[in-house]
C-alpha cells in the first residue's frame, strides 16, 4: 500500500513533539544491550538532558529537544540563549556527544552557531532536524500511523474490502495483513494479537514498550470471592504474580472484572471472560540458573543446571520458575520480607526426556528432601535466594520408581541415548530390568529358557556319559542381545547355567554313543526341577565365591516368577 501520511512537525506542538522524539529515541536504543536510553521529564528540571544515553557508567550522548519550528535566527535569535543555557547545563555531565533536535532543518548560520558552542569543550556536537526525524519515523509505521491519526480512515477502507473484495485467498490474506497493521497502529505502546473462530474473538494484549504501563496505563479490576474455586490461584497471582497455565475469570460466574484504559483496548460490551497467563521468556533471552543442595556447612552435595523460564512480581513477593532438561520444573514463591518463609512447587514431566538428565534431577531432589538440606538458587555465579527444606513436599506420582534409574544405568554403561518412555509393554520392562541387574553384577532368571539343545563333538563323549549317569550342573558361555528403545545392545560373555540338569533324549544319545560314527551328537537338556535357567556376567560378579542366587526383578505390579521363591529358599549354588 502506498503511504502518503507524514508528521507535520511545525504543527504538532511542543508536548506532542517531545513525546514522538522520546519514542523514536527509545526505539533507536532499546535493542542495544550495551547502551541504556533514558528519557527525562522537563517537570522539576531535566538538568539539560531530555534524553540520556549511557554506556555502562559513561555518559555517551545527551539529546536536547528544542521545539523551534521557525528556527533560531532573525526575529527568533533570542532563542539561542535557551540553547546555550541547555548546552551549558548538559556539559556538567561530561557527555561524549551532545545532540540538538529541532522540528525543522537548521540554516547554515544556525548550524555554525550550535557547533561553536563546543569550542571550549571536548565534546562532539550534532544537529538533527526534520530530515532525520522523517527518516527515523519512516522505520516505525505504527508510530507514524498513530500520530497522524490515519488508522481510522484506513480501517474504514479495510472494512469495505472485507465486505466486497474477499474474492480469493490472496485477497483474504493481504486484507488480514493490512487489518493487523491497522490494529497495531492504534498505539505505539500496546499491541494486540487477535484470533477469530466460530466461537468468538480472542484479543491478546501485549506491551510493545517496557514503559507502556506508565505512559499509557491499562488497568483490570477483578473481584474474586474467597469461596470461589479459583480463589487460591487468584490470590497467588495477586501476591506473587504467579500463574500456572491460564487463570480464567468468567463474566457470568461469581467473579467479576472490568477494564479501564485507552478506548482502543477497552471493550464497550461484556468481554465474556478474562484469561490471565504468563508470557514465557523468549529463547534468545533465557538466562541459565543453577540449583544447589547444600549441607549445614554449605558444602554442595548435589547440583543441577537449568534455565529461568518465567519471572513475575506481585504485591508481596516475586515468582521465579526454573526449568531443567529432565522435565523438572520448580516454581519458587519468594517474599520480599526476609523473615517471611517462601515456598517451592515441584512438577515433573519426564516423558520423552533424556534419562540421565531425569535421573540426575530426581537424585538432587531426593538429596534435598531426605537430607533436609537447603536449596540455593544461583544466577550468573551469584547466590540470590535460598530455601530450607523442612518437610517433604508432594512429588509427582511415580508408578515405576526404578525405571528411570534402570535406563540411566544402561545409558551410561552402554553409551546410548535413552529417554523416559510414555508407555512400555511388560516384555520391554522386563528386558530393561534384567539388563540393568546383569550390569550391576546380579544373577537373574531367564524364564524363556527351559531347555537347551546342544551338539556335542565326538570328543565330548565322557561329558555326556557323566550327565547320563550322575546328572549335575551345566553352563554355556555365549553373548546375548538386548533390544532397548530400538538399540540392539550386545552383551558379551553371558553365562547361562542350571545347577541340576538331565538329558531328555536318552535313547537317541545312547544309540549315537554306541555307534560312534564320528558325527556330532544331539543332546536335549532340561532342568530336573522345572525351574528356568539362570544368567550372570562373570566379569561383574562382586564375589565369585558367594552363592549365585537369582534376585527378584522388583517391578511394581508385576508378579515374580513362581520358581523364584523356591530357588531362593533352597539354593546354595556357587559360581559354576
Amino acid at each position: 500500500m502506498d503511504r502518503t501520511a507524514e508528521i507535520e512537525w511545525d504543527r504538532v506542538g511542543q508536548e506532542q513533539f517531545d513525546r514522538i522524539v522520546d519514542l523514536l529515541l527509545h526505539r533507536r536504543y532499546s535493542s542495544d544491550p550495551d547502551r541504556e536510553g533514558v528519557p527525562f521529564s522537563g517537570q522539576g528540571g531535566d538538568q539539560g538532558r531530555d534524553f540520556l544515553v549511557k554506556r555502562g557508567e559513561v555518559v555517551e550522548t545527551i539529546y536536547q529537544y528544542k521545539y523551534f519550528p521557525e528556527g533560531f535566527s532573525g526575529g527568533f535569535v533570542k532563542r539561542r540563549s535557551q540553547i546555550k543555557e541547555s548546552f551549558t547545563r548538559a556539559m556538567a555531565h561530561n557527555p561524549e556527544r551532545w545532540v540538538l533536535i529541532t522540528p525543522a532543518n537548521v540554516k547554515t548560520y544556525e548550524y555554525d552557531y550550535v557547533k561553536g558552542l563546543g569550542d571550549d569543550y571536548d565534546v562532539v556536537i550534532q544537529v538533527e532536524g526534520r530530515a532525520v526525524l522523517d527518516s527515523e519515523i519512516a522505520k516505525h509505521t505504527d508510530v507514524l500511523d498513530y500520530f497522524t491519526r490515519q488508522p481510522l480512515i484506513e480501517t474504514l477502507r479495510v472494512l469495505d474490502k472485507e465486505r466486497f473484495a474477499l474474492a480469493n485467498p490472496d485477497i483474504v490474506a493481504s486484507t488480514l495483513v493490512e487489518l493487523h497493521r491497522q490494529l497495531d497502529a492504534r498505539s505505539p505502546y500496546w499491541g494486540v494479537e487477535t484470533t477469530t473462530t466460530a466461537a468468538g474473538t480472542t484479543q491478546t494484549l501485549y506491551a510493545k514498550d517496557p514503559q507502556a504501563s506508565a505512559i499509557e496505563p491499562i488497568s483490570v479490576t477483578a473481584t474474586v470471592p474467597n469461596d470461589s474455586p479459583i480463589w487460591e490461584r487468584f490470590r497467588e497471582w495477586v501476591e506473587y504474580g504467579s500463574i500456572e497455565g491460564t487463570l480464567v475469570i468468567n463474566e457470568n460466574g461469581p467473579e467479576r472484572f472490568a477494564f479501564e484504559g485507552p478506548e482502543a483496548f477497552t471493550p464497550r460490551s461484556g468481554a465474556g471472560r478474562l484469561e490471565i497467563s504468563s508470557v514465557p521468556i523468549p529463547a534468545d533471552r533465557e538466562e541459565p540458573i543453577e540449583l544447589r543442595v547444600v549441607d549445614a556447612d554449605s558444602t554442595t552435595v548435589a547440583a543441577i543446571r537449568g534455565r529461568v523460564a518465567d519471572v513475575n512480581s506481585g504485591s508481596i513477593g516475586n515468582t521465579l520458575v526454573a526449568a531443567f532438561p529432565g522435565g523438572l520444573t520448580m516454581r519458587f514463591l519468594m517474599p520480599r520480607e526476609v523473615d517471611k518463609a517462601g515456598s517451592a512447587r515441584i512438577t515433573c514431566e519426564s516423558d520423552g526426556k533424556d534419562v540421565i538428565a531425569v535421573h540426575r534431577e530426581r537424585r538432587a531432589l531426593d538429596t534435598a528432601i531426605d537430607g533436609a538440606g537447603a536449596v540455593q538458587l544461583w544466577r550468573s555465579g551469584r547466590l540470590f535466594w535460598g530455601l530450607s527444606v523442612s518437610e517433604r513436599p508432594p512429588l509427582p506420582a511415580d508408578n515405576d520408581p526404578t525405571l528411570v534409574e534402570d535406563l540411566a544405568v544402561i545409558a551410561k554403561l552402554r553409551d546410548v541415548p535413552l529417554v523416559v518412555p510414555a508407555q512400555l509393554t511388560i516384555a520391554e520392562r522386563q528386558t530393561i530390568r534384567t539388563l540393568r541387574l546383569l550390569l550391576d553384577g546380579h544373577c537373574v532368571l531367564v524364564p524363556e529358557t527351559m531347555r537347551y539343545t546342544v551338539m556335542f563333538k565326538p570328543e565330548g563323549r565322557e561329558a555326556i556319559l557323566g550327565i547320563l549317569e550322575n546328572g549335575g550342573g551345566w553352563r554355556v558361555d555365549q553373548y546375548r542381545v538386548f533390544t532397548v528403545q530400538g538399540h540392539n545392545l550386545r552383551i558379551e560373555r553371558v553365562w547361562h547355567f542350571h545347577p541340576s540338569i538331565q538329558i531328555t533324549n536318552v535313547d537317541e544319545v545312547r544309540t549315537a554313543l554306541d555307534n560312534a560314527t564320528g558325527e556330532n551328537i544331539k543332546v536335549d537338556i532340561r532342568p530336573t526341577d522345572e525351574t528356568p535357567f539362570r544368567a550372570f556376567l562373570p566379569d561383574l560378579v562382586p564375589d565369585p565365591q558367594a552363592p549365585l542366587v537369582p534376585v527378584p526383578l522388583d517391578i511394581v505390579d508385576l508378579p515374580e516368577h513362581p520358581a523364584l521363591e523356591q530357588i531362593r529358599s533352597t539354593s546354595t549354588e556357587h559360581n559354576p
